[in-house]
C-alpha cells in the first residue's frame, strides 16, 4: 500500500510530524499550532463546508487530547493525519 503523501500541507515540520519522521514535543507543538491556524482560516472560507470544517475541528480536537491530556502520540498522529485528510 502506498503511504498517504502530504505534499499539500504547506509547512514543512509538520509534514515530518505526519510522516512520522520526528515526534518531539516541540514539533508536536508547532504541528498542532499549525493545524489550528489552519482551522481558523477555514472558519471564514466560504469555499469549506460546515460538514468539513466540523469534521477537522474534531480531528485538531482529538490530536490536542491525545497529545496534551493522554500523552497518546499513535492517537495524536492518527487524529493530526485524519485533520489533514478531510
Amino acid at each position: 500500500m502506498t503511504p498517504p503523501n502530504w505534499d499539500h500541507v504547506d509547512h514543512e515540520l509538520t509534514r515530518k510530524v505526519l510522516a512520522g519522521e520526528t515526534l518531539d514535543e516541540f514539533d508536536i507543538t508547532e504541528a498542532l499550532a499549525f493545524a489550528d491556524e489552519c482551522l481558523n482560516a477555514d472558519y471564514d472560507n466560504p469555499d469549506v463546508t460546515h460538514e468539513v470544517y466540523h469534521a477537522r475541528a474534531i480531528a485538531l480536537n482529538d490530536a490536542e487530547e491525545c497529545f496534551l491530556l493522554l500523552g497518546d502520540e499513535p492517537g495524536f498522529l492518527e487524529a493530526l493525519k485524519k485533520f489533514w485528510s478531510v
